[in-house]
């Protein structure tokens, strides 16, 4: 071998190793890869109402918007144009972060070298301040849902201030009618995982689908989709100018009406800070705190 092949051999074996550390282990298409991130990261780890609401977004508003190729041949144009298709705000960031967070897997898994998401835009829907329904609204809802098949799971969201999914959660065995005690199994924050005293209306509920259901299994066998659905029928039928999670807003609201220490009202609601609850409601506590100055006469 001469000595101008001897360099080349040496030039071929350095562009070799260069390009092998610039190369996925191995090539997936995203459609493959979205399937393992919900079976190895999702399906055991969060709640099953979670799990089920991740699909139904991949399923969607993923699959059905994006073509599906190897992760490699993504551009991050390719993920902007296909996050735009989704219409709903808070869909549209769930949507991104389900991208961002499959991507940065990718990556950590060796299926990619570089992470496009850090060349995508960020999504952040900006979240409007619930309200709680009025005292004349929820004499109204309370009669318009008498008859409903989801009534139960609509009285327990206005008696627990817990989120709709965390609802379709809880088992029997996470409740102890005896102490009076609910254990909320939340995934949205650290501190969403939570036990919770039962109130006399709540207790007054459970008492009753107990005696008509079996001793284990979820409260409500519903999926997230069909109570949706249900609730929006009533808002067409009834021209309901609130929104399901009004519920809890409307919970919370009644507590603080009561006297409820704020800080307990943030334990039983799963907020992680007190300014949360705060801010969300503020305008309750002015006007309760006004009401409450009156009595005051030094």
């Amino acid at each position: 071998m001469t000595e101008i092949e001897e360099l080349q051999a040496k030039l071929d074996y350095l562009i070799a190793l260069q390009r092998k550390q610039y190369e996925p282990l191995k090539q997936i298409y995203l459609f493959d890869w979205l399937d393992e991130y919900l079976r190895v990261y999702k399906q055991a780890r969060v709640s099953s109402t979670r799990a089920y609401e991740l699909e139904c977004v991949i399923r969607l508003h993923i699959k059905s918007n994006i073509e599906n190729k190897l992760l490699v041949d993504y551009l991050p144009m390719d993920i902007e144009e296909a996050i735009s298709k989704v219409e709903n705000g808070r869909t549209r960031e769930t949507t991104y972060q389900i991208y961002n967070e499959v991507f940065r897997l990718a990556r950590k898994n060796k299926y990619l070298v570089n992470n496009i998401m850090e060349d995508v835009q960020p999504v952040h829907h900006k979240r409007k301040n619930g309200r709680a329904l009025t005292r004349k609204e929820q004499r109204k809802f309370l009669t318009i849902i008498k008859f409903n098949k989801y009534k139960d799971y609509y009285l327990f969201l206005l008696y627990s201030g817990v989120r709709k999914s965390e609802a379709l959660s809880i088992t029997w065995e996470d409740i102890d009618l005896q102490k009076k005690v609910i254990h909320i199994k939340g995934t949205k924050t650290a501190t969403s995982d939570r036990y919770m005293p039962i109130s006399t209306s709540l207790l007054h509920l459970l008492e009753r689908l107990k005696n008509g259901s079996i001793s284990n299994g979820r409260l409500f066998p519903f999926t997230p989709n069909q109570v949706a659905k249900s609730f929006q029928r009533l808002q067409c039928e009834y021209n309901l100018q609130f929104t399901l999670h009004s519920l809890r807003h409307t919970f919370a609201t009644r507590c603080l009406e009561c006297g409820v220490s704020i800080r307990v009202v943030q334990k039983w609601l799963g907020h992680s800070r007190l300014d949360t609850t705060a801010k969300t409601y503020v305008h309750i506590l002015s006007s309760f705190e006004i009401a409450e100055a009156k009595k005051v006469n030094i």
